[in-house]
């Protein structure tokens, strides 16, 4: 019996996972672009103000599960008789921000989750202007709220490009900072 028949966790199917997350997302950006669905302005239209929410929010790790053998298998194959979820991953709700090159951008960061998180986009100086890093947003362990805390800050977007935006905390469990996945809670403002 192979050790995926048996149950006994792949190396690297973490990472697997992550990356194969990683792709699906910037793929999902690239088409948006492709597509259009970025409202462009054309000459002559004025800069917009608009308000988003970002969540750090958990996403689920499904596999297929063979009842006979009590072990995961490849989903969607004959061998599954069904889907059993096998982990959970924290990331950004939603993982993709698009606007427009001179538009003013607020933004809540909501933090319903157990430990400390922040919002920082990575970008040269002359990317944004304003407020693009939110400091500390406390979970729920830390403020005593059992909802969790939010921040909201603003910017405007002055250069078109592709930033990336993260959690600036790093994991501590013993002090209820961000997420063991730390690395991998990261989106993507697409400034058209």
């Amino acid at each position: 019996m192979s050790a995926l028949e048996a149950g006994v966790p792949q190396a690297g199917s973490s990472r697997m996972a992550t990356t194969a997350v990683a792709v699906g997302v910037l793929a999902l950006v690239l088409s948006a672009v492709a597509l259009g669905l970025g409202a462009t302005r054309g000459p002559g239209v004025p800069a917009r103000t608009v308000a988003y929410t970002v969540t750090i929010d958990e996403g689920l790790i499904v596999t297929g599960w063979n009842t006979t053998c009590q072990c995961a298998v490849e989903i969607d194959t004959p061998a599954a008789d069904e889907e059993k979820v096998v982990g959970e991953y924290v990331r950004w709700a939603p993982s993709v921000i698009i606007v427009n090159s001179g538009d003013t951008v607020t933004l809540t960061v909501k933090n319903p989750r157990g430990g400390d998180h922040s919002f920082a986009i990575i970008a040269p100086p002359d990317a944004f202007s304003g407020t693009t890093t939110s400091g500390t947003v406390q979970g729920r362990a830390n403020s005593g709220n059992p909802t969790g805390t939010e921040v909201t800050i603003e910017f405007t977007a002055l250069k078109p490009g592709t930033y990336v935006f993260l959690c600036t905390i790093p994991f501590d469990d013993a002090q209820n900072k961000c997420h063991p996945d730390h690395e991998t809670l990261t989106g993507t403002i697409v400034v058209l």
